[in-house]
């Protein structure tokens, strides 16, 4: 199994045989080697490398940079560098030697089977290169081989809606909402989207996509869907609850009962939308905010099954955070909330999974991961199913399965928050693995630096790798978002099944300064009696 790859859709990663879990190189290093792999086999003249990277350079000095930027990329390929080649004044990456995503998505989209296409699909992790810092010609160029694979994915997209393969139908729904991440105007896709959802007979979420496309497009340019767009919809509107007309076979596995098939007010959809962004702030105050949102949705939807299970995540937020003068009922509203929504439509992944990591938090690890395995069933092409699932497997001393899981998590939705990035680094903490667990977890605190979950671990990390100063300082911004973080906490609170593990990060807390006792509540607010 090759272990050198480069990863060029979404951000750039690099993998070799001395660093699996990510090489480090510098902005012009992956600049150039951007360049050299999208050439392919004709690879790309030297002096056109110079002119994109080094463009108000002289040549000499132009020729210099870009020897010395060869041998750091060299360098940071080690046993590897033999797959950056010279053939005369052209530049290559040899095909026999590492595996390049670019180069197998354009191969298998171009292809009509079933698994080329979703497997296409899956290597269209974003846009090519996000994130890549380049200047002028060079900048210009990557936003010309982004437009190239960005219409290679919705022509791909388009055809994968005719598919009656389940996997290829999820496969195609992930990737359009990749694609509106990048373009969030971009009609085609919303199109798309709407057929997909009406064919699994998922009616509320086809007329969630009309509404998100008349809203951004109103937002970004002013105007209203076009006449085809708008045309789509009527005629998709009329069938939308007649799910028997669906055939079985292509429906999604999560079917939901005829309650959910009841399309959102949009008012309702405004809700959740804003509760959703507060939520992902991850602060006592905006989670009560957005608590809020969404039991406004309920009112004006009591069935919504989205609304009652975001509601329980945060009640679940409270308890684990400490941020309501009730922990206990927090707790306890929150299971009430998952029972509910479950109640409300058995299909719904997300519900079990909430319920699952209730269980896994209140120390019932099996059957937690009962109800997290079923999220999975229902819905594998969710990142978050999968997400949950590989946070209790990590709890539950299972380290390589969890990384299997949030690594399929971070493949399917690399916009993460820092949560999947979190649990990778918790399960590479918990396997040994420091360096690597150090290196995630600053990502994940660069993504979300108040996110006290990460920063915690990246205490711990800092104390077994002797970095005293730096753990205390992580535990103090750590402590600053949750006041439970303490030695008892890890101990009594956290559910990490090995006694081994429980002792290990207690004893890392202590070091990195969190005291002995959590703190009581310290959120201002009003109580909340239970749920809806």
């Amino acid at each position: 199994m090759q272990t050198l790859r480069l990863r060029l859709l979404g951000q750039f990663f690099l993998t070799t045989s001395l660093a699996p879990d990510g090489a480090r190189i510098g902005r012009k290093g992956r600049s150039l080697l951007a360049s050299v792999a999208a050439h392919g086999d004709t690879g790309v003249a030297r002096a056109s490398l110079m002119d994109l990277l080094w463009p108000h350079h002289g040549e000499e000095e132009a020729r210099n940079a870009l020897r010395q930027c060869l041998h750091q990329v060299r360098l940071a390929l080690g046993e590897d560098a033999d797959w950056l080649t010279a053939q005369g004044e052209q530049l290559q990456l040899r095909r026999d030697f590492g595996e390049v995503d670019l180069w197998q998505f354009k191969r298998l989209a171009a292809r009509k089977d079933d698994e080329a296409m979703r497997t296409a699909a899956e290597l269209y992790r974003g846009d090519f290169a996000e994130g890549l810092d380049a200047d002028n010609d060079h900048y210009r160029w990557v936003l010309t081989e982004r437009d190239c694979t960005r219409e290679l994915a919705h022509c791909l997209l388009v055809r994968m809606i005719d598919s009656n393969e389940l996997s290829v139908l999820q496969a195609a729904t992930g990737l359009a909402h990749r694609l509106l991440a990048a373009d969030p105007v971009h009609e085609g896709c919303y199109r798309s989207l709407m057929l997909l959802h009406a064919r699994s007979g998922q009616g509320a979420k086809a007329v969630q996509v009309w509404e998100a496309c008349r809203r951004s497009l109103r937002l970004e340019l002013d105007v209203g869907p076009s006449r085809q767009t708008a045309e789509l919809f009527e005629r998709l509107r009329a069938t939308l609850h007649d799910v028997s007309a669906i055939p079985v076979q292509t429906r999604l596995p999560a079917v939901a009962t005829s309650a959910a098939l009841v399309p959102p007010t949009p008012q309702a959809f405004d809700h959740l939308l804003r509760g959703w962004q507060l939520f992902s702030q991850f602060t006592a105050e905006s989670n009560s905010h957005a608590r809020a949102a969404f039991e406004s949705a309920l009112v004006q939807e009591p069935t919504n099954v989205d609304a009652l299970v975001r509601v329980g995540w945060t009640h679940f937020m409270d308890w684990i955070g400490g941020w309501s003068d009730d922990i206990a009922l927090s707790s306890q509203c929150a299971v009430e909330t998952a029972h509910r929504a479950i109640a409300c439509n058995p299909e719904h992944a997300l519900a079990h999974s909430l319920l699952g990591k209730l269980l896994v938090w209140r120390m019932e690890h099996d059957a937690g991961l009962e109800q997290l395995q079923a999220a999975v069933h229902i819905a594998p092409g969710s990142a978050f199913t999968h997400f949950h699932l590989s946070e209790a497997l990590m709890w539950n001393g299972q380290s390589d399965a969890a990384l299997l899981h949030v690594r399929r998590a971070l493949d399917i939705d690399p916009n993460d928050y820092g949560l999947f990035l979190t649990i990778q680094g918790l399960a590479l903490f918990f396997s040994g693995d420091l360096a690597a667990a150090q290196s995630v977890l600053e990502r994940a605190v660069t993504r979300n630096p108040t996110y006290p979950w990460s920063l915690s671990t990246l205490a711990a990390v800092h104390v077994e790798l002797g970095n005293l100063q730096s753990a205390r300082d992580v535990a103090f911004r750590a402590r600053q978002s949750n006041r439970r973080l303490s030695m008892d906490f890890a101990r009594r609170v956290l559910p990490i099944r090995r006694q081994d593990q429980r002792d290990r990060l207690a004893k890392d807390w202590l070091h990195a300064g969190f005291p002995r006792h959590e703190t009581q509540s310290y959120r201002s607010g009003s109580k909340r009696s239970g749920p809806r």
